[in-house]
């Protein structure tokens, strides 16, 4: 499983390889808050956060869609995967399946990080 990160309100972007042309295939990535949930949190499509370059897909979930997959005050998880549907029936493959782990807001101020929780200096972790 891939593990992506992000701080809640930032822009997450990266990208999917499709195994060949992206041509001719719909792509779908579906988010949960538990691998096992029926029902999705959300979803983008082309066009929507997902575009193609060439024989990959860039994937963007924007500043309000983090934000609004954070759960306030404390890190998050959401569970996403990849798929891409061709116009045949039933022709539909899993490209990646992972985790987004959504943390905190934070103030920046140079190396300085300042949370609720306290403050950290650069990667120095937070005290």
């Amino acid at each position: 499983m891939t593990e992506r990160t992000c701080i809640r309100g930032d822009t997450l972007r990266f990208t999917v390889g499709n195994g060949g042309s992206t041509t001719g295939w719909t792509p779908r990535l579906e988010l949960r808050r538990h691998p096992a949930d029926a029902t999705p949190l959300g979803s983008l499509e082309a066009g929507d956060g997902i575009t193609a370059n060439g024989s990959d897909w860039d994937i963007e979930l924007s500043e309000s869609v983090t934000r609004s997959l954070a759960e306030p005050g404390r890190p998050s998880l959401v569970y996403y995967q990849l798929r891409a549907a061709q116009a045949a029936p039933g022709d539909v493959k899993t490209l990646e399946t992972g985790v987004i782990r959504i943390g905190r807001d934070t103030t920046r101020m140079g190396d300085l990080f300042i949370d609720a929780a306290g403050v950290g200096l650069g990667d120095q972790g937070e005290f």
